[in-house]
């Protein structure tokens, strides 16, 4: 791994920009999948359909800059966060509803990905 220069983002930050935008992806799917049978909705269906694929470009680019410097199974269970973004906007978004099991799963998530960054480079 090289320093990087003030241009360069880190690892670290092409991970979390892969994880938002796979999050904002199945937003995208879900606000998608709710307009797709409306025949007065087909003009956003399209554009919707567009800025997926943009998104799915953009997060593939932004994961491939991340493997450069990061080994696949460091990088890897970092993903998990994404269910956790994705919580998070179904609920502020959908208003759907967060249960305290989903609560203790998330705690989960964050903990065992804790554990795994803190044995990188060790």
């Amino acid at each position: 791994m090289h320093a990087p220069t003030r241009s360069q983002l880190t690892p670290y930050t092409w991970l979390f920009i892969a994880i938002l935008l796979r999050a904002l992806n199945q937003v995208l799917m879900k606000f998608l999948a709710l307009d797709w049978g409306n025949p007065n909705q087909q003009l956003a269906v399209a554009l919707m359909t567009g800025g997926i694929v943009l998104v799915l470009l953009a997060r593939a680019y932004s994961w491939q800059k991340a493997l450069v410097q990061l080994p696949l199974s460091v990088a890897y269970p970092f993903f998990a966060l994404t269910l956790v973004t994705l919580m998070a906007s179904g609920h502020l978004i959908f208003s759907e509803q967060i249960s305290q099991m989903n609560l203790l799963g998330t705690c989960l998530i964050v903990a065992g990905i804790s554990v795994i960054a803190s044995g990188h480079g060790r």
